[in-house]
């Protein structure tokens, strides 16, 4: 793939796997992951928010998650 992008330094990652295929047979994926998504200040304010909603569960506090489609689900740990 590094020569592909030497001689193209234009090719997506869709023309990048297409050549692959095309040289290897070998298919690949094309998904993504934001760069931001696993950052380290990222992850620690997840684990805060995990810890959080762990103690208020663990307090007994009534917990309703509203999502897009605006659905609720209520939360609940189990013993």
């Amino acid at each position: 793939m590094e020569v592909y992008l030497e001689e193209d330094c234009t090719l997506t990652l869709s023309q990048l796997t297409d050549k692959v295929f095309e040289r290897f047979g070998v298919k690949l994926s094309t998904s993504t992951e934001p760069s931001t998504c696993n950052n380290d200040a990222n992850k620690v304010k997840r684990f805060r928010f995990a810890k959080a909603l762990i103690e208020h569960q663990d307090d007994g506090d009534y917990i309703v998650c509203f999502d897009e489609t605006n659905s609720n689900v209520f939360c609940m740990r189990s013993l």
